[in-house]
């Protein structure tokens, strides 16, 4: 889903969901293949504001830190960031997932199923051929942030993450922060051209405050844009059957979500938020997520293997800890419940997929 802060142009129409999507300005987001059915989470959008850009001090344009001395923060890794937790066999974060290397190739799978729905576009939001600055939101491995520094060479990216995960060597022009989103915010009043935010539903718990913040840093004009997987499952030919493991994954995950104050059905609500939070043209995209290979298409097969496999891979990463640390189950039952559900993603009987 993409906003943006009052820049006057085309509006796309969202009536029809077989039609290509035209967005606020001349440019022309391409031919993307979209789902007809509910509205889940591709943001594009602008931010409103009536202040005006900050002038340039840097080489890649203004500052977008504030005037006190809290750029220094950052200049180096912590101990804290460093220093991890094991538990169930796996390095843990500090959202509900792991952060090791298993969840590092998952997170890099993950980008490579985004950019086949997406037919390779980094992104939806028509943000022109230089933007000044970007930031990206929860980066995890830094790749989108590393393809965008590679796309947009003149501009300057920051990507920020609560892990130190990124890798040693990084375009010129991309900078990494250690920092938490859902803190206050240190970037200058309309600095920012593009903000981006991916599959971070797990890790956010007050969105409408990041959607404040993000309209305090954004430039006129700027656009913000949330990727995120609605993880709701759902079929076409109600091919998911009666008692089916993979919907009470969800079930039993979105119980223990709202305990801990994550809400694993955000995507859906995250327009009128959007508008809310003084946004203008919020334009939501919805896109299928199919689990496994049963779609006709070519390209949709291999979302759907991709899908698959990062979900049945994940799957202990994903529950264990919350499973036995928050729900008190013991790891013989978890073990045996995530072993139906991989069962039934790997049905090629159940035609199942999620919206993104």
């Amino acid at each position: 889903m993409s906003a943006s802060l009052s820049d006057p142009g085309e509006i796309c129409d969202a009536s029809d969901p077989a039609a290509d999507l035209e967005c606020t300005s001349p440019k022309d987001l391409s031919h993307l293949n979209e789902s007809s059915t509910s509205a889940n989470t591709q943001v594009i959008g602008t931010a409103i504001s009536s202040i005006g850009n900050h002038e340039s001090d840097s080489e890649y344009g203004d500052s977008s830190y504030g005037e006190d001395d809290t750029a220094s923060e950052y200049a180096s890794l912590t101990s804290e960031t460093q220093a991890y937790v094991f538990e169930n066999g796996r390095r843990a974060g500090r959202y509900m997932l792991p952060n090791d290397e298993n969840e590092m190739d998952r997170e890099d799978i993950k980008h490579h199923i985004t950019m086949l729905i997406t037919q390779g576009q980094l992104h939806l939001s028509p943000i022109g051929p230089h933007p000044q600055k970007i930031l990206d939101i929860g980066t995890g491995t830094g790749i989108w942030a590393i393809d965008m520094a590679d796309a947009y060479p003149s501009t300057q990216i920051i990507a920020t993450d609560l892990s130190p995960i990124q890798p040693a060597w990084l375009p010129p022009n991309l900078v990494i922060e250690i920092d938490d989103a859902e803190e206050e915010w240190l970037y200058k009043s309309d600095s920012i051209d593009f903000i981006h935010c991916r599959f971070l539903f797990h890790g956010i718990r007050n969105w409408p405050r990041l959607f404040a913040q993000a309209v305090r840093v954004l430039k006129p004009g700027g656009w913000i844009e949330v990727v995120e997987l609605h993880v709701i499952p759902s079929s076409y030919d109600n091919s998911l059957p009666e008692k089916s493991q993979i919907m009470e994954f969800y079930n039993v995950l979105a119980d223990i979500g709202q305990r801990v104050g994550i809400d694993l059905a955000i995507a859906h609500k995250f327009k009128p938020m959007m508008e809310a939070a003084g946004y203008e043209d919020v334009q939501e995209r919805v896109f299928d997520v199919p689990i496994g290979d049963w779609m006709p298409d070519r390209r949709m097969k291999e979302v759907g293997l991709f899908q698959r496999y990062q979900m049945t891979e994940g799957l202990h990463g994903i529950a264990f800890g919350l499973l036995t640390r928050v729900a008190g189950w013991s790891p013989q039952r978890v073990e045996a419940f995530l072993a139906g559900v991989r069962r039934e993603m790997k049905d090629r009987s159940v035609h199942s997929l999620y919206k993104l």
